[in-house]
C-alpha cells in the first residue's frame, strides 16, 4: 500500500511489470554487509507510473522504475555521472534477468565503484593531491556550504546554540597552507552574534603570532571593524593538538613541516628535516586533548573540525575521541601525510622525486596509521570518509574501498599529501528536536546531502 510505509528491508512491487516481477514480491534484504546495509538498506514501495523524482517524507528522494517506487535517502550514494540510483538498480535487475535484489545491488555498487577508481586514478595529481593548482578550492567549497547549510536553517541555531569551529594546525604559509580560522571568520562573521566560535591551534609561536596579526589585518579590512574587534573574532591557542596533555614536547622540523609524528627517526635524510634543530635546541610546546578542551571552555557542537598536524593527525583525532563518541561532532577533515608512518617517510621523505622510482619491495603489512586504517578507525565511531577533490568526493568506507585509494603507498610518483573529509552519519538528538526534524541522524543526513550535491554539481 503506498499509503502504509514499509519497513527499511522490505521490498514490494504490484507483480505486473519488467521490474515488479524480477525482483519479485516481498522479497527480503538479507545477508547485506553491514556497510551496503546503511547505503542500500531503503524502503521500496509501489506506485508510480512512469519515471519521475520527487520529494519523499524525511530526507528520502522517491524514484521510480516503471511502477516500482524506490524511497532513496538523498544523496544515495554519491554518483560520478548524474544517473538516477533508482534507475541504474532497475538496469541493473534487467540485464541480469531473475536475480535477488541483494545481488542487483551489488552489481550496480560495483559499477559505481570501478568509475571512483577511474575517476580518481585519472585526476590524482589534478585534484586530489594537495600541490595540484586549485586544490584549495576543495576547503573553500567545504566551508562555504556548511555555511550555507546552518544558515539557511536558524532553528538549527536555536536547537545548538553557537557551533564551534576548530582550526588544528592553523598557520598560514604561501599556497595551500592557509589560514582557514581566517575563512571561517570571514563566512560566518565574528563577535557575540557569530554563528560559530572558533579556535585556533598552532605550536609555534613565531608562526602563531605571524598568522594572527595577518588574519586580524585581513578580518579588520574586509568586514570594516576595527583591530580590537577583529582580535576577538578568533581564540588563538598556542599548542599542539595530540593524545594526551603536557606541558612541553620538542617539536621536529621547520615552518610548515613542524610535527609531533613519533615517525620521523633521529638521523633522518630527509630534506625536510635535515637543517632541523639539535635535540637539545628545538622549539617546545604545550600538548592538549580537543575533549578536554571542548569540555573546559564549554564549546557547542562542532561543525567542523579541521586538522592538519604533518603526520600526528590520528593522534590529534584520539585526543578527540570523547566528542566523536558524543556525536557532538558534524565533519572533520584530515590528511594524509608522509610523515603519518615509518613506511610513509621511507618512500615519500627520505628519498628524491626526480630519481627513477624503484619497485616496491616492501614486505608485510603496511605500516599503521594509514589512509584504511583511519577510514575503519572514524567507521567504528559513526563517520563515513571520502578522499576530498578540488570537484569531487570520491566514498572511501566500506564496500566502495579500493586498495588503490592507499595513494600514499601505491602512487610513489606524488608526494604523500592529501585531503580527507568524514561526514558524521548521527547528531545529538537535541539538534534534530528544535530543528523540525525527528532527530539529529536526519539533520546529519541532511547536511549529507548538501555536502555531497555542493561536489557532485561542480565535476559535472
Amino acid at each position: 500500500s503506498n499509503r502504509q510505509r514499509p519497513s527499511p528491508i522490505a521490498v514490494s512491487s504490484p507483480g505486473c511489470n519488467t521490474c515488479g516481477r524480477r525482483l519479485g514480491i516481498a522479497t527480503r534484504m538479507e545477508g547485506l554487509p553491514r556497510q551496503m546495509e546503511r547505503w542500500t538498506s531503503v524502503p521500496l514501495v509501489a506506485g508510480g507510473h512512469r519515471p519521475a523524482v520527487g520529494s519523499a517524507a524525511s530526507g528520502h528522494v522517491v524514484e521510480t522504475c516503471g511502477r516500482l517506487r524506490f524511497a532513496l535517502p538523498v544523496g544515495w550514494p554519491p554518483l560520478l555521472d548524474r544517473a538516477s540510483p533508482g534507475h541504474d538498480l532497475c538496469r541493473a535487475v534487467r540485464r541480469c534477468g531473475p536475480v535477488p535484489l541483494k545481488k542487483a545491488l551489488r552489481l550496480g555498487a560495483k559499477r559505481r565503484k570501478r568509475g571512483f577508481v577511474r575517476w580518481t586514478s585519472e585526476r590524482l595529481a589534478a585534484e586530489f593531491w594537495g600541490g595540484a593548482p586549485g586544490q584549495e578550492a576543495a576547503m573553500t567549497r567545504l566551508l562555504s556550504t556548511l555555511q550555507s547549510f546552518l544558515m539557511g536553517q536558524p532553528s538549527l541555531l536555536q536547537a545548538a546554540g553557537r557551533w564551534a569551529m576548530l582550526d588544528v594546525g592553523a598557520a598560514s604559509y604561501a599556497g595551500p597552507d592557509r589560514s582557514h580560522a581566517t575563512d571561517i571568520a570571514m563566512l560566518f562573521g565574528c563577535g557575540a552574534s557569530a554563528a560559530v566560535t572558533i579556535d585556533a591551534f598552532e605550536p609555534l609561536s613565531a608562526e602563531l603570532a605571524r598568522t594572527q596579526r595577518l588574519a586580524e589585518d585581513t578580518l579588520s579590512r574586509s568586514l570594516g571593524i576595527d583591530i580590537a574587534e577583529a582580535a576577538r573574532c578568533i581564540r588563538w591557542h598556542r599548542a599542539a593538538v595530540s593524545n594526551e596533555t603536557r606541558a612541553a614536547v620538542p617539536l621536529r622540523g621547520l615552518e610548515n613541516q613542524a610535527s609531533l609524528s613519533p615517525h620521523i627517526p633521529e638521523g633522518t635524510t630527509s630534506p625536510d628535516y635535515v637543517r632541523e634543530p639539535a635535540p637539545g635546541d628545538r622549539e617546545m610546546a604545550p600538548t592538549l586533548r580537543l575533549d578536554i578542551f571542548a569540555n573546559e571552555y564549554g564549546l557547542g557542537d562542532v561543525l567542523l573540525m579541521k586538522i592538519d598536524t604533518e603526520g600526528h593527525d590520528f593522534e590529534a583525532l584520539q585526543g578527540a575521541e570523547g566528542l566523536l563518541r558524543e556525536r557532538r561532532v558534524a565533519a572533520l577533515t584530515f590528511e594524509i601525510a608522509g610523515q603519518m608512518n615509518s613506511d610513509f617517510f621511507r618512500i615519500h621523505k627520505e628519498r628524491h622525486f626526480g630519481h627513477p622510482l624503484p619497485p616496491r619491495q616492501r614486505r608485510g603489512p603496511l605500516a599503521e596509521p594509514n589512509l584504511r586504517f583511519m577510514v575503519r578507525w572514524l567507521g567504528d565511531r559513526g563517520f563515513d570518509s571520502f578522499l576530498l577533490g578540488s570537484r569531487s568526493l570520491v566514498p572511501l568506507v566500506g564496500i566502495w574501498w579500493d586498495t588503490s585509494y592507499e595513494v600514499c603507498a601505491e602512487r610513489r610518483d606524488l608526494p604523500c599529501w592529501y585531503d580527507v573529509l568524514a561526514l558524521t552519519r548521527a547528531l545529538p538528538d537535541s539538534i534534530g528536536s528544535g530543528g523540525g526534524r525527528s532527530g539529529g541522524s536526519d539533520v546529519a543526513a541532511h547536511l549529507r546531502s548538501v555536502v555531497l550535491g555542493a561536489f557532485e554539481s561542480e565535476k559535472n
